[in-house]
Parts: C-alpha cells; sequence; structure tokens
C-alpha cells in the first residue's frame, strides 16, 4: 500500500508541472505581447497554440502508448515538452515562440495519454478514483501556476525564466519518475485489438459536448488575465491571484465529479455545469468585476468546467471502450479537446476587437453554453439509440 502511495504521488506531482507548462504563458501573456507587438488576437492564439500539438498527435500518442508501455509514452512526453520549454525561454522571435508553443502540444499529448492509465494501473483498475486524482492534480497546478509564474517573473524581471524552470523542473523528475515505477507492468500483452470502428462510432457522440467544454474553458484560460488587465486594470498579481482560484476549483470539481458520475447521469451532469459555466461568464462579462468577484469567478469555472464537467466527459470516454484501450481513449478525448482549444482564445480575441470585452464576451458564452448542452443530448440520444 505504501509503495502504491509513493508511485501515485509521483505521478501526480509530474502532473502537476504538465499543468503548469499549460498555464504558465497565459500568465506572462502581456509580457510577451509587448516584447513581440502582439494584439489581443495573436496573444490569445498563442496562449491556446499548443492545443494544435496536442490534438495533431493525441490519438496517435494514445495508440502508440498501449503499445509502448505507459512509463515509456511518459517518460517520452516529459522530454519534448522540457525541450519545448527551454526554447520558449531562449526564442528571439515570435515565430520561434509560436512553434515551440505547438511543440510542447506535441509532449503533452505522450504525457496526458499515458498518465490516466498508468494511475489506473497503480490503482488496480480503479477507474473513476484514477480519473479524479489526475482531474484534482490538475486543479492544484492549475492554483499554484499563476502565483508561481508571477513570483519568477518578479523575482528574476522575465518573462522567459518561468519556462527555464519549468524544463529544469521536468527533467528532474523523470529519473525520479523511472526509479519508483520500476517494475510495474505497463504495458499490454501482444495481439490485443485497436481501435475498431464500431469503437470509434461510440466516442464519436461525446464530440460536440468536449467541443463546447473546451471552447468554455480555454477561451477563460486564454484571455481571463488579460480581460481583467486590459479592460478593468488590475495590475500583473492581482489578475494572477483572481485566476488562481481556477485550480482550486478543479481540485474540488474532481474530487467532487468522481463522486457524482458514479451517482448521476453523465447528460445531466454536462447540462447542469455548462450553464452554470455560461450564466456566471454572462455575468462577469456585463458587471464590473473586483478582485472578490473575479477570484469567485475562477473558483466557480474550476468546479463545473474543469472539474465536474471535465471528469465526467473523461470517463464516459474512458468507459466506452475496453479496458486495454485506456490510453487510446484519453489519447481521443485529448485530440478533440485541443483540436477545440486551438481557436477559443483567437476568435474571442477577434470579438474583442470588434465589439468590445462586455458584448464579444456575452455573445461567445451564450453561444458556447448552447453548444455544450447540445452536444450533451445528442450524445444521450444516440446512446439510447445503441442501446435499442
Amino acid at each position: 500500500m505504501f509503495i502504491k502511495a509513493v508511485q501515485s504521488t509521483a505521478i501526480l506531482a509530474a502532473y502537476v508541472v504538465y499543468t503548469w507548462s499549460r498555464i504558465f504563458l497565459p500568465v506572462v501573456i502581456v509580457e510577451v505581447m509587448q516584447e513581440f507587438s502582439l494584439d489581443v488576437a495573436l496573444a490569445g492564439l498563442l496562449t491556446t497554440l499548443n492545443g494544435l500539438g496536442q490534438g495533431a498527435l493525441s490519438l496517435f500518442a494514445g495508440h502508440i502508448t498501449d503499445r509502448m508501455g505507459y512509463i515509456r509514452g511518459l517518460t517520452l512526453g516529459m522530454l519534448i515538452t522540457a525541450a519545448a520549454n527551454l526554447v520558449i525561454s531562449i526564442g528571439v522571435t515570435p515565430v520561434e515562440v509560436f512553434i515551440a508553443a505547438i511543440s510542447s502540444g506535441v509532449g503533452i499529448s505522450f504525457w496526458t495519454a499515458a498518465s490516466y492509465p498508468l494511475m489506473t494501473k497503480v490503482l488496480e483498475g480503479r477507474l473513476s478514483l484514477s480519473s479524479g486524482l489526475i482531474v484534482s492534480a490538475f486543479g492544484l497546478g492549475a492554483f499554484t501556476a499563476p502565483t508561481v509564474a508571477a513570483y519568477i517573473l518578479h523575482a528574476y524581471n522575465g518573462w522567459r525564466y518561468p519556462f527555464i524552470f519549468l524544463a529544469v523542473s521536468t527533467v528532474i523528475l523523470i529519473p525520479v519518475l523511472l526509479e519508483l515505477l520500476r517494475g510495474l507492468k505497463t504495458r499490454p500483452s501482444r495481439g490485443e485489438a485497436g481501435l475498431s470502428k464500431t469503437i470509434y462510432f461510440g466516442l464519436f457522440r461525446f464530440i460536440p459536448s468536449i467541443v463546447g467544454l473546451a471552447f468554455m474553458q480555454f477561451a477563460y484560460l486564454a484571455l481571463y488575465v488579460a480581460y481583467l488587465r486590459l479592460a478593468h486594470g488590475f495590475d500583473p498579481q492581482a489578475a494572477a491571484f483572481a485566476v488562481s482560484p481556477y485550480g482550486l476549483g478543479i481540485l474540488l470539481g474532481g474530487v467532487l465529479g468522481s463522486y457524482l458520475s458514479m451517482r448521476v447521469r453523465g447528460v445531466v451532469l454536462v447540462l447542469i455545469t455548462s450553464m452554470l459555466a455560461m450564466s456566471h461568464m454572462l455575468f462577469i462579462f456585463n458587471t464590473v468585476p473586483s478582485l472578490l468577484s473575479a477570484s469567485l469567478t475562477s473558483l466557480l469555472l474550476g468546479v463545473v468546467l474543469g472539474g465536474i464537467m471535465f471528469q465526467t466527459l473523461m470517463v464516459e470516454t474512458q468507459l466506452s471502450v475496453p479496458s486495454n484501450l485506456l490510453a487510446s481513449a484519453t489519447g481521443f478525448f485529448y485530440t478533440v479537446l485541443s483540436f477545440a482549444s486551438t481557436l477559443p482564445g483567437y476568435i474571442l480575441g477577434i470579438m474583442v476587437g470588434y465589439l468590445g470585452w462586455q458584448t464579444a464576451g456575452t455573445i461567445f458564452y451564450i453561444i458556447t453554453g448552447a453548444l455544450t448542452s447540445s452536444g450533451a443530448l445528442i450524445a444521450n440520444i444516440v446512446k439510447q439509440q445503441k442501446m435499442h
């Protein structure tokens, strides 16, 4: 039991660092905008561009990880991500930073595809618990990322230093994980089937809801700090503090989602959480946020979007495939999520340029809330037809 606890803790610690790799860039995006003279639309694109690399490779990464072994897949993902963060830290042109952001997505595609089934293996097949812990680790990382990034930014007076920290931390973790997980059998036996057309069809029904989740979540992650700083004059520390509760919300939502997903139908959870997220974003875009209201917004969105809805859709996706294809199912989930996460920041940024923050935010979240809710209903209809 002690060994499994140590192994689980190591995997979760690595996933916290993975989360930092996803969130550090949005925290320092204003400094990046100033150095490279980027407008809001390009800044929004940059903060979600690693989703392009992750989307392009996640399904392939899951397929490969199911065959090469979860530990090898995790190691490969961490190495690529560390290299990408190093390039971001030394890049001298916008092109280099944009390419490195895409490359980071390639690394995290293997990282995520391996982490979920590896945790399930350590916990002896407890799928809901494993997913809940991983989601909660993401929440812890999201909660601490703004503070850590902002501290390094101001302590060393440069936006590049947080990415040096990420690269070094990732490289240090690799041998620690290899030692702790040594002897754990994580490679499926030979001859097991891959994703068939029938399995793919079962997964396709989740696409609309996953896309809706991505648009609602990653538009927030891409531009919320910029919104608070540019539209309402928040200073960097206050904006970082306001977004930090999002991670705490995910931490709580991951645990709550793990509990609810075993007791409440997935379609009901998705409908409720999408409506809650939409209504709260409409509130924040149509009022003058204080530090308290901005922080509470982040907390609630973390619980309902990054926690409960994410947990619910991930578990539903994994339950749709045989147990030996968990990495492939995870890869499918992140393929859809990552491709969909590439454009929300850019689209919202363009809308802001034409309509202003208030009108753009209102229209954007009404549309995405409707997309997520209708997607859940479509998935439920397809499931019922398949059962009959």
